[in-house]
């Protein structure tokens, strides 16, 4: 081999490496650092409610479990309302409905919510009619009065409440604080408190009539309910929150 063989493939050898190490150098130069270029981790989303980036509105609150008692619970007469002599009616047994809403604190009390089950309500409203094994949903319907769940020992508040049962084909509803074709009433002796019920909570919420009560008998269309206005029914329903 010449010696100018030799002296080409000297200098092509040397422009290879510097050719690789100017390659090198240019990668290490352009690779992102934590410091720098590198993305920032991504933050984890903050919990809602409560954490002070967020704009969700406060939580509605959690459904209240009850162990629900009508009067005495045995049954006995002279209550408007009575329990079937089974005990309480529990959330949840024996296709029991019976809590606070998680919406709106509103009692709901349904003896086959869940299921058809064995439970049943009395109901006695003397010349007005007796059933003594009606399947009865009972609620409230407060959209302006305090939330039951909010209530501290000691407290009292009025709300309107609804008793629905059937018979046969025959749909019932009785009315504490508005008449049979929701009307609420401004003045005079069957007026809107007069015809509510109270809820006192002395550590369980006890719910009694304040006066008179409206009987509706529902009718199918548009036709109006025939309204029957019952005299000072008397019950008492007892709601104990279930541990």
């Amino acid at each position: 081999m010449s010696n100018r063989t030799r002296s080409l493939l000297q200098f092509r050898r040397s422009s290879a490496a510097l050719a690789l190490a100017l390659g090198v150098a240019f990668a290490c130069t352009n690779s992102p650092t934590a410091s720098e270029d590198a993305p920032a981790p991504r933050l984890a989303k903050p919990t809602c409610p409560g954490h002070p980036s967020c704009n969700d509105p406060p939580p509605s609150g959690d459904q209240v479990d009850l162990d629900l008692t009508l009067s005495d619970g045995d049954g006995s007469a002279g209550d408007a309302l009575a329990g079937d002599g089974q005990g309480a009616y529990q959330e949840g047994f024996q296709g029991v409905g019976a809590h606070l809403s998680g919406a709106n604190g509103n009692l709901m009390f349904d003896v086959d919510q869940y299921s058809s089950g064995p439970r049943r309500v009395e109901i006695d409203l003397g010349a007005s009619g007796v059933w003594p094994e009606a399947i009865t949903r009972i609620y409230t319907n407060n959209s302006d009065e305090p939330d039951l769940r909010d209530m501290e020992a000691g407290e009292s508040t009025t709300a309107r409440l609804f008793v629905e049962w059937q018979d046969g084909r025959t749909k019932y509803d009785l009315r504490f604080g508005t008449n049979c074709l929701g009307d609420k009433f401004n003045a005079g002796p069957n007026d809107d408190v007069d015809t509510r019920v109270n809820i006192d909570n002395v550590g369980n919420w006890i719910v009694t009539p304040t006066g008179n009560a409206f009987l509706c008998l529902l009718k199918k269309g548009n036709k109006p309910p025939d309204e029957t206005l019952i005299i000072n029914p008397a019950f008492t329903i007892t709601m104990v929150r279930q541990p």
